[in-house]
C-alpha cells in the first residue's frame, strides 16, 4: 500500500507498465501528445513522481539497454540480469 496520491494521467496514452507482478502500483510509460517534443515521455513511479524527456532521449536509454550498458549497474546492486518485462498496454 502507498502513501500518495496517484500521479493524474488523464490525457496521457498508456503505453507499458513495468510490472514486478505487484499490486503496489509499478512505473509506467506514458505518451503526452499534448506536450512539447522534449517533454512528450513521461515515466511515473509508485511513489507518485515523473520524469519527462523526448523520444530521442527515451531511445538512447533503449539502445544502452539493448547493449548491455546497464547490466553491470543491475549486477551491482542484487538486481536480476533478466531482461525487464513489461506488461503490454492496458
Amino acid at each position: 500500500m502507498t502513501d500518495h496520491a496517484p500521479l493524474p494521467t488523464s490525457g496521457l496514452q498508456h503505453v507499458t507498465t513495468f510490472c514486478g507482478q505487484c499490486s503496489c502500483g509499478c512505473p509506467e510509460l506514458y505518451l503526452d501528445p499534448a506536450a512539447d517534443e522534449d517533454r512528450r515521455v513521461v515515466i511515473t513511479d509508485d511513489f507518485g513522481q515523473a520524469i519527462r524527456m523526448s523520444v530521442a532521449q527515451l531511445a538512447v536509454i533503449v539502445d544502452d539497454a539493448r547493449n548491455g550498458v546497464l547490466d553491470e549497474l543491475l549486477a551491482v546492486s542484487g538486481g536480476s540480469s533478466a531482461p525487464l518485462r513489461a506488461a503490454g498496454p492496458r
